[in-house]
């Protein structure tokens, strides 16, 4: 969950998630789910990546019932609760920063207000710690384990420049901070 240029990357838990349609069919078999089921998500912001999850949900057993929800509405309607998956792109910034933006119970990312004890612990622990990357490897595994998130992939800054200016990106930031604009050379 973490941003690979963060102290709380595990590189270890890198591809934990990898697409393999046998075995979500056979946790979905375990689940009491054996002939698939159909929910609700609201139509992906970047509506390229619809067709994508539609497959390859469809090929495990799960069929999507896919919201038309207006721009002006997708973050209310994403934090509504009313969904059970949501397919966004979140902020991949400072781990700490992370957790307190979607993961606790108190998130404002976390619409549904999951909560688990050993995840309130280790949070704890990671607090106690100064943040201490042993400690926010073990929360990321957690998170992985417990699949509170599904990552898939960890988008560099974004930004746009003219070609009279010059910007350098900033690791852990979203956009580069203005000092780290100039003007071209």
């Amino acid at each position: 969950m973490f941003n690979p240029k963060s102290n709380g990357w595990d590189a270890a838990l890198n591809g934990a998630y990898a697409y393999d349609p046998a075995k979500a069919k056979a946790l979905l078999a375990q689940a009491g789910a054996a002939q698939g089921f159909t929910m609700s998500m609201p139509v992906p912001v970047y509506p390229n990546l619809q067709p994508l999850l539609t497959q390859q949900l469809a090929a495990v057993g799960i069929k999507i019932n896919w919201v038309n929800v207006p721009n002006a509405q997708t973050n209310d309607q994403y934090l509504s609760g009313k969904f059970p998956v949501v397919w966004y792109q979140l902020q991949s910034s400072d781990p700490w920063q992370g957790i307190n933006f979607w993961g606790t119970r108190s998130a404002p990312w976390n619409p549904l207000h999951n909560d688990d004890p050993a995840i309130d612990q280790q949070i704890t622990a990671v607090q106690q710690s100064g943040a201490e990357p042993a400690e926010l490897h073990r929360l990321a595994k957690l998170y992985i384990d417990k699949a509170w998130f599904v990552p898939a992939y960890f988008p560099d800054a974004v930004y746009f420049t003219s070609a009279k200016v010059d910007a350098t990106p900033q690791a852990l930031q979203i956009v580069p901070s203005i000092a780290n604009y100039k003007p071209a050379k």
